[in-house]
C-alpha cells in the first residue's frame, strides 16, 4: 500500500514551525539569529559538535526525504 501524505498535517506542521521560528526571532531583542536545517540521522558526536557551536533545536519536522531538525543560534 502506498503511503499518502496528509496535506492538513503537513500544512499545520509547517505553520507551527514557522510560528516558532518567527516568535523566537522576535524575542531575541534585536540580536541577529541564524537558522539551519539538518537531517535527523546525525551521529551523537555531530549533534554535540553543533551544540558546542551554540546551536539549539527549535523544532522538528518531516518531509518525503525524512525527518529534520530546525536549529538556531545567535550570530557570532
Amino acid at each position: 500500500m502506498k503511503n499518502k501524505i496528509n496535506i492538513k498535517s503537513l500544512v499545520l506542521g509547517a505553520a507551527l514551525g514557522a510560528a516558532v521560528v518567527f516568535s523566537l526571532g522576535a524575542a531575541t531583542g534585536g540580536k541577529k539569529s541564524e537558522y539551519r536545517q539538518v537531517a535527523i540521522q546525525q551521529s551523537d558526536e555531530n549533534l554535540n559538535k553543533l551544540a558546542d557551536e551554540g546551536w539549539t533545536v527549535v523544532c522538528t519536522g518531516t518531509s518525503q526525504n525524512g525527518g529534520f531538525y530546525v536549529l538556531t543560534r545567535t550570530k557570532p
